[in-house]
């Protein structure tokens, strides 16, 4: 007979991969107007819908905005930009975002484990930086005097307290687990509370600024 805590864990799984499912089956089957300018964004929303399970009204909000506060002219090193090589500064913030992004789902092809929560990894790795821009926090009322991890969190907060966060049918665990991952991604005090989100997050981040350092080096 199974111990209490595997009988705990397995149904948990079993409740994750049905609520997978049933996501993937309302994102096939769900029709919106999509309001993007900018057509890089636009064209990237396809390789977004071969790879989530669900929320896709979530994503084209979080999509739209990158357009709406142009992240594709804004720096990826707003704040304390002496924490980077000068030259990452030609790198854009969407570019970095949409690159942590991919590897997030490269990360989530090898790992069966990061699979069950799909969705989760997918949007702590698109959410990272938001707070990076000033355009953005300052549209939704976010104190710059915050750290843009700090900032991308409370952006995040107030998408899921409006009526989109609402719709969007994402459990409170969920929103918590994004919440609060992103919060810390970059607290030093908060390192010994690393878990697989952030340990994933971290990787994907780093393994984006690799190969933009590559580029960059190609280019300069």
């Amino acid at each position: 007979m199974l111990h209490t805590g595997w009988q705990k864990m397995n149904l948990m799984k079993i409740l994750s991969i049905a609520e997978n499912k049933r996501q993937q089956h309302r994102a096939d089957n769900e029709h919106f107007d999509v309001c993007i300018s900018n057509e890089t964004i636009f064209n990237d929303l396809n390789y977004v819908f071969t790879h989530i399970h669900g929320y896709k009204k979530l994503y084209l909000k979080f999509f739209e905005d990158m357009s709406i506060f142009e992240f594709d002219k804004t720096s990826s090193v707003t704040d304390n930009k002496g924490e980077y090589p000068a030259k990452f500064d030609q790198i854009k913030l969407y570019e970095h975002t949409f690159n942590t992004f991919r590897e997030m789902v490269l990360l989530i092809k090898d790992n069966n484990q990061y699979e069950i929560q799909k969705d989760i990894f997918l949007f702590i790795a698109l959410l990272h930086d938001f707070g990076k821009s000033y355009l953005l926090c300052e549209k939704y009322n976010i104190d710059l005097a915050d750290s843009h991890w700090v900032r991308g969190a409370k952006y995040f907060k107030k998408i899921m307290d409006s009526e989109l966060g609402i719709e969007s049918d994402m459990d409170k665990t969920s929103q918590q687990i994004i919440y609060s991952t992103i919060y810390i991604h970059h607290d030093l005090i908060e390192k010994k509370k690393e878990n697989i989100f952030l340990e994933a997050l971290k990787l994907a981040d780093s393994r984006a600024r690799t190969k933009e350092e590559l580029l960059l080096g190609k280019t300069i």
